[in-house]
């Protein structure tokens, strides 16, 4: 996450489900085809956000 905060990116749909762990117990995102630059992230809609079960807490603060 600390990497696609440096490159301004937002997973958009980040979830235990997309979660694997390596062998070395290294954590692995997967499915990122809801990724989106944060130069295009829109507050006005809170489906956007992805999953509201898993919603991060700066996103929950604008719903």
């Amino acid at each position: 996450m600390s990497y696609l905060e440096s490159k301004n990116f937002i997973h958009g749909n980040l979830s235990a489900n997309n979660c694997m762990v390596a062998n070395d117990g290294t954590v692995k995102l997967t499915n990122f085809n809801m990724a989106y630059g944060l130069d295009h992230f829109e507050t006005d809609n809170p489906v956007d956000h992805g999953r509201i079960r898993w919603i991060s807490w700066e996103a929950a603060v604008e719903v």
